[in-house]
């Protein structure tokens, strides 16, 4: 290969960088500008983010609104046939605006004046939609509609509505249609518009997201960007950082194994003091507790000969007498006066055995636990 090819090649190579290097600084410069504030985009004449499209006879002209004017960047048919690169460059003017917003001829528009009472102004654009059979030819789900309060009638507490209207069928084929040939319409407002009027979102004829969701893909765009410095921020500091992490894994893999035998020991020792906790709580527990044979006699001993029990529950320290006796209230005191006992109370009404004429119980006491001292148990 000559060396002129060479120098070709390394020129072309260079021309292709410098391209490159230019359209990221024109798409960062363009994010920064949409982050300024609107009052000093507007002192410094910073141009506005916002794409407009112009439609006349199928033809449409991409502007941008500057101080000194409308400023046409490039022109198209509906109809003709169009490149891919042609679409690829349209639809990276529409990605770059904050707002692509297509001025609708108002021939397509059907304007109407409606009076309502004042009291519907709070919830006007439900109003409208009911009423919209009844005022146009058209219902509410075939339509896209704008409105706006044109005057006010304080004394006969009425209002003037203008109604701007467009078919959805319409709308949708020609947004579709556009889109196709590389321009993302996100707003749609009349064509005879006062240019301080188009950025107006309440103009707007396409439906909006709810609050939640009015974030545009320009707006995401510009909080990538900030991300996209703070990430190549981040990235330089992750090279140091990952580099002192090499370290530290290294002196870490020293010490592991003598951590690891040291965690292994503590988890012995842990478990060992577990068991020998479980093991004093076992026998504390068998000697607080009364034998059942003891509890047995205890309550044999008294309860009288003219009550008997049909049903006896020892759990967790409560014990439940369920059975009949010729008197059940004295069987209160009885059982509170045993040492082995606390807390007797009936655990539900007295009733009466019409068959045998006694009286039907269910009581409970807690059993009176004793307070042994604490053992020291050797494993």
């Amino acid at each position: 290969m000559s060396d002129h090819n060479l120098a070709v090649r390394a020129l072309s190579g260079l021309e292709q960088i410098r391209g490159k290097l230019s359209e990221f600084w024109q798409w960062w410069t363009g994010e920064l500008i949409g982050l300024t504030p609107a009052s000093i985009r507007h002192t410094f004449e910073i141009p506005s983010r916002m794409l407009l499209v112009r439609l006349s006879d199928n033809h449409c002209t991409l502007t941008t609104s500057t101080a000194q004017g409308e400023n046409i960047l490039t022109e198209f048919s509906l109809d003709s046939p169009t490149s891919a690169e042609e679409v690829g460059t349209r639809r990276s003017l529409s990605g770059f605006a904050e707002h692509t917003v297509l001025l609708l001829p108002t021939d397509l528009i059907l304007y109407k004046t409606i009076t309502l009472p004042a009291a519907t102004a709070s919830r006007l654009k439900n109003v409208l939609a009911f009423e919209m059979d009844r005022n146009t030819p058209f219902k509410a789900d075939d339509v896209y509609f704008t409105f706006r309060i044109t005057s006010r009638d304080i004394k006969q507490h009425k209002i003037q509505v203008e109604l701007t209207i467009v078919t959805r069928k319409i709308l949708d084929e020609l947004t579709q249609k556009i889109a196709a040939l590389g321009v993302d319409i996100s707003r749609v407002v009349p064509g005879d518009l006062k240019e301080s009027e188009i950025g107006n979102p309440e103009r707007n004829l396409l439906p909006q997201p709810d609050t939640a969701d009015k974030r545009s893909g320009a707006q995401t765009r510009r909080l990538l960007s900030v991300w996209g410095l703070v990430i190549v921020i981040l990235f330089i500091a992750f090279i140091a950082l990952y580099q002192r992490y090499q370290r530290a894994e290294q002196l870490s893999g020293d010490i592991e194994a003598p951590r690891a035998e040291a965690m292994q020991a503590k988890s012995i020792r842990d478990e060992l003091a577990t068991l020998k906790a479980s093991r004093a709580f076992l026998i504390n527990s068998k000697i607080s507790a009364p034998s059942m044979l003891v509890l047995l006699k205890t309550l044999t001993e008294i309860i009288p000969d003219n009550t008997w029990l049909v049903r006896l529950t020892i759990n967790e320290g409560l014990v439940t007498l369920q059975g009949e006796s010729g008197d059940a209230s004295a069987l209160i005191s009885l059982i509170e006066d045993s040492p082995a006992f606390r807390n007797v109370q009936f655990s539900s009404p007295v009733t009466i055995n019409p068959r045998t004429q006694k009286e039907r119980f269910s009581i409970t006491a807690s059993l009176a636990q004793n307070e042994p001292q604490p053992q020291e148990v050797q494993p």
